[in-house]
């Protein structure tokens, strides 16, 4: 733990022969930040990594993905996709069966960006497949997609491998996936070509609504109930859909540079968002507004410079399941946990080499983040006990629609809180 300006100043030394010695650049805002904290900041526990399957020129692991059972999980490299299973009872991937080669390696004939892993709701499947369906088994419940630089998404069972599919509709680099989280199949997926579409698998795959943008859509989430879906793209404005009427909610303006990740909260009520101004935003999804900025840059960056070429892009943003935890990626070469009830400062932070993107899984005790070089590194995530006050308010909000806490009758203090007006 960092206690103390002497102790400060001895971890720094080491940090900076651990950096020279893993030959990582050292980044300029490492000293400042040390120099400048004045609460206890762990060093992340790392729990392992997964090498890609061969070697190539290109690796870069754009996406990861978890089955949302937590059985399974996905990585990306260049035109491969791997799949392995991950151990619940240890809550890390199983990684001597990766190392053995006894995983699911897929060649997807194209360069892959996106991954998602879609579980079927088998009762759910009953009433929504469409009599004519037949392209999927609604038995088995796994269902892969990867989202290729042609435009095209690509399907295939996830415990065989077995090549289901293409969807075909976007007319540029597939950016992201995301399977509704209801178990309904829904995928959603987003471009380079400015769009944003919704596909039914119960329906064979067909697309049934395009959310047109004014730019790049760079990434995407559904909210928790499948009702409100994120956006954000290169400009500096994420948006709030109605996944029902496909209605902008919310325009959220208050970032300085592009927008290129977005995350809920497990209760649906906050949404996280990184970007490239050196910046994570904290929005209410009731309001719009923003109720916290973490700052990844010390002291916080002019205007212009959170504007240009900063060097402190925030990469990824990732909210954990626990309702406490956010992790973020930035390129000063650090991934860092931070605390939604205190935000001043990260709880916990280590090292990485050029990461891309970051998920918790599904029931939030580890973190996986993808890099450039295809390997895929796992933390675990730090213990907190969370105050009563906030898991009653978080099993509220499960419970009660954003437009409806006015009904509750709360004193307004109470409904303040509720609302995170206090975080």
């Amino acid at each position: 733990m960092y206690r103390g300006l002497r102790e400060r100043r001895r971890l720094q030394q080491q940090y900076r022969r651990t950096v020279e010695h893993e030959l990582i650049e050292p980044m300029s805002n490492l000293r400042s930040f040390l120099q400048t904290s004045s609460e206890d900041i762990g060093r992340a526990q790392s729990i392992g990594n997964l090498k890609p399957s061969r070697t190539a020129s290109r690796l870069e692991t754009w996406n990861v993905a978890f089955s949302p059972d937590g059985a399974y999980f996905a990585w990306t490299s260049g035109r491969c996709l791997t799949l392995v299973q991950w151990d619940k009872e240890k809550r890390a991937p199983d990684i001597a069966a990766a190392n053995s080669l006894q995983v699911l390696a897929i060649d997807c004939g194209d360069y892959i960006w996106a991954v998602a892993i879609g579980q079927a709701n088998v009762e759910l499947s009953k009433k929504l497949v469409k009599p004519w369906a037949r392209r999927f088994d609604f038995k088995t419940g796994y269902v892969v997609a990867v989202g290729l630089t042609n435009g095209n998404i690509k399907l295939f069972d996830l415990e065989t491998g077995r090549f289901l599919c293409h969807l075909m509709d976007h007319k540029d680099t597939v950016r992201q996936l995301r399977f509704a989280p209801d178990g309904s199949l829904q995928l959603a997926s987003c471009s380079r070509d400015h769009t944003l579409k919704l596909w039914d698998l119960h329906d064979d795959g067909n697309m049934y609504k395009t959310l047109k943008h004014d730019a790049v859509v760079n990434g995407f989430a559904w909210s928790p109930d499948a009702k409100f879906i994120a956006t954000c793209g290169s400009g500096k404005t994420a948006l709030l859909w109605s996944a029902e009427t496909f209605n902008v909610i919310h325009r959220l303006k208050g970032h300085l540079n592009t927008v290129v990740s977005c995350s809920f909260s497990p209760d649906g009520a906050l949404l996280v968002t990184a970007s490239y101004d050196t910046r994570v935003g904290v929005w209410s999804v009731i309001t719009g507004q923003m109720l916290a900025s973490l700052g990844h840059l010390y002291p916080p960056p002019s205007l212009i410079f959170a504007m240009g070429l900063n060097g402190t892009f925030v990469r990824s943003v990732s909210f954990c399941p626990n309702g406490i935890h956010i992790a973020s990626l930035a390129d000063d070469g650090f991934v860092r946990f931070w605390n939604l009830l205190d935000t001043d400062e990260p709880s916990e932070i280590d090292t990485v080499d050029s990461g891309l993107c970051l998920k918790f899984s599904p029931d939030g005790s580890a973190l996986s983040l993808g890099t450039r070089s295809g390997q895929v590194n796992f933390w675990r995530t730090p213990a907190v006990i969370a105050p009563l006050r906030h898991l009653c308010r978080m099993s509220i909000r499960k419970q009660t629609p954003s437009n409806r806490l006015h009904e509750l009758g709360l004193p307004n203090a109470l409904e303040d809180y509720v609302a995170y007006m206090t975080l």
